[in-house]
C-alpha cells in the first residue's frame, strides 16, 4: 500500500506524540521514586549546540522527557537573540535542567555553575553541506535576506556575503572558542581562534561526533540520568523542510571534490578543532583528508 505524503506526516506526527506522552509519564514516575529516595534526580545539563551537528534530535529528547520551556525546566539559548531577551535567558539558565541552542564557549561559562556539559561535533565538511543545504530549503525563519535565499549551495560556498559567511565559516571552531555570532568574534587571526577552541575542548564532560552518536547519547545518558538521550532516533531537519519536492535534489547531495576545494578556507580551522577532538577523546583521527592536510 503506498501512502500520501500527507498521511506519512500525519502518522509520523502522531507516533512523535505518543511518545511524548510516554516519556512524561516516565518522568512522573521517575519523580516519585526521587522522592521515595529510589531513585536520583537527573543531573543539570548543558549541551553546546553548534549548529548543524544532531541539537534538534538532542534537544527534543530533553524535551520530551523534561517538558517544554514553559516548565522551567528547559531553557533555549542562542548568541543570535536581541541583546536584552539574551541576558534574560542567561539568567534563567542559570537554574534550569537543561539548557541547549546555538551558543559558544563564552556563554558557556556564564552559566555553567555544577551542570555537565558536552557538545557533538560533525565533519566539517559534512556540517557544511548540510547547512548550505538547510539554507537552500528554509522557508520560515531563514536567516538569510531575500536575496540570498534561492541561490544555489555553489553559490553559498564561494560567497563573500557577511550573511553568509555567519553560518558557513569555520563555525566549530568559532563556536568553540569564543560564539557562534561571526559579528562579535574577538580574534585576530584564525590561529589564535583554533589555538583557544583547542585548549577549551578539555573544558567539556563529553565532547561526541554525529557519526558515533548513538554511543555517545548512550554514554550521556547514563552519566545525565535523563534516559531519552539513549534512545534518540533521527531527525534530518534540511529533509523535513525539503517534503516531498524533487527541485532542490543538491540540498541533501555530498559535496563534489570541485566543492571541497572551492570551500577549504570555510573549514581549514574547523578541521584543526575536529581532529584534536578526534585525538583527545582517543578516538581514530580520520579526519583531514591527504590531498587538504597540508594546506591547513
Amino acid at each position: 500500500m503506498s501512502w500520501s505524503p500527507i498521511t506519512l506526516k500525519l502518522r509520523d506526527e502522531m507516533k512523535v506524540l505518543i511518545q511524548r506522552r510516554v516519556d512524561r509519564l516516565r518522568r512522573k514516575l521517575h519523580q516519585v521514586a526521587e522522592i521515595a529516595g529510589t531513585r536520583v534526580a537527573p543531573r543539570r545539563v548543558i549541551f553546546m549546540h553548534v549548529p548543524k551537528c544532531a541539537g534538534s534530535t538532542i534537544i527534543w529528547a530533553a524535551k520530551s522527557y523534561l517538558g517544554t520551556e514553559k516548565s522551567g525546566h528547559v531553557v533555549l539559548l542562542d548568541d543570535f537573540m536581541p541583546a536584552q531577551k539574551r541576558q534574560q535567558q542567561i539568567a534563567r539558565a542559570k537554574d534550569a535542567l537543561f539548557v541547549g541552542g546555538h551558543f559558544g564557549f563564552e556563554t558557556l561559562e556564564q552559566i555553567r555553575k555544577d551542570a555537565y556539559v558536552f557538545t557533538i561535533l560533525r565533519d566539517p565538511y559534512e556540517r557544511l553541506r548540510s547547512m548550505c543545504g538547510y539554507l537552500t530549503v528554509l522557508r520560515k525563519k531563514n536567516p538569510l535576506p531575500e536575496h540570498l535565499k534561492n541561490v544555489s549551495v555553489d553559490a553559498l560556498l564561494s560567497s563573500r556575503d557577511d550573511a553568509i559567511l555567519q553560518w558557513s565559516d569555520n563555525m566549530i571552531a568559532r563556536a568553540m572558542a569564543q560564539t557562534c555570532d561571526r559579528g562579535r568574534a574577538r580574534f585576530l587571526s584564525l590561529d589564535a581562534m583554533v589555538a583557544t577552541a583547542i585548549r577549551n575542548l578539555k573544558s567539556f564532560d563529553h565532547v561526541g561526533f554525529v557519526d558515533t552518536i548513538d554511543q555517545d547519547m548512550l554514554t550521556i545518558a547514563q552519566a545525565t540520568r535523563i534516559p531519552t538521550f539513549a534512545n534518540l532516533g533521527h531527525q534530518n531537519t534540511t529533509k523535513s523542510h525539503l517534503g516531498s519536492t524533487t527541485t532542490r535534489p543538491e540540498a541533501l547531495a555530498p559535496l563534489s571534490a570541485k566543492m571541497r576545494t572551492m570551500a577549504l578556507h570555510l573549514v581549514r580551522g574547523d578541521l584543526r578543532v575536529y581532529d584534536a577532538a578526534s585525538r583527545s577523546g582517543d578516538r581514530a583521527a580520520e579526519v583531514v583528508e591527504a590531498p587538504f592536510a597540508q594546506a591547513i
